[in-house]
């Protein structure tokens, strides 16, 4: 589309088409009427709700600021995305575009951190299974998101990691995070459980689709 709003199409030749058209002003103009959460880290995912923002995503986009966030669902009356890697903390306009491209308004929404993730000095991680190929439990605790870990068998209930700490440590969360990209292979539910000698505590993550990110408070 070309910059006065004309579209320019070629066909091959010795072919013909037909083309219909219809003025922006003859669709109702999409809305948005709310955003949940309100705030929340990178890669955490949160639902716009409105009217009339087209069926597919079409040209739809929704940005915070000049940032691109990735679309999860569309449709007419509710959008699914994530927040944006490396979003900085802040208060943000979220602004959404309709299929056909057109102003829907936006939303304020506040970027937050965890703060400092804790030393995995020390730490150890075993698994129940095992990859055969280079993607074993270390690479749980190496901090860099390029590697990945893998049990290297199909899902079945009962699959567990665990992380050894070496000493008692103090914290208020637990993040687990999955590369995007692998999310379709993801458990989409489990138990947290956190052992200090004789105590245990536990608690569940459960997502409808398999998680990019869970945050267990």
């Amino acid at each position: 589309m070309s910059a006065d709003g004309s579209y320019m199409y070629t066909l091959p030749s010795g072919t013909s088409a037909m083309f219909t058209t219809q003025k922006l002003s003859g669709f109702s103009a999409p809305v948005v009427s709310g955003l949940k959460p309100k705030q929340g880290i990178p890669r955490a995912k949160f639902t716009i709700s409105g009217s009339h923002f087209g069926d597919a995503q079409g040209l739809g986009t929704v940005r915070f600021g000049k940032l691109l966030a990735e679309i999860d669902s569309w449709s007419a009356t509710s959008i699914s995305a994530y927040v944006p890697s490396g979003l900085p903390v802040g208060t943000y306009k979220v602004s959404v575009n309709g299929a056909g491209g057109a102003d829907a308004g936006g939303a304020t929404f506040d970027g937050i951190d965890l703060g400092p993730a804790l030393s995995r000095a020390g730490w150890t991680a075993t698994t129940s299974d095992t990859s055969p190929y280079d993607d074993g439990p270390t690479n749980m605790l190496d901090g860099n998101s390029d590697t990945r870990y893998s049990s290297g068998t199909g899902q079945y209930d009962g699959l567990w990691i665990q992380i050894d700490m070496g000493q008692t440590q103090t914290f208020d969360k637990i993040l687990l995070e999955f590369r995007q990209q692998h999310r379709r292979l993801c458990a989409k539910c489990g138990r947290v459980r956190l052992h200090e000698r004789n105590r245990l505590d536990q608690g569940l993550f459960h997502s409808g689709r398999p998680a990019s990110r869970v945050e267990q408070k």
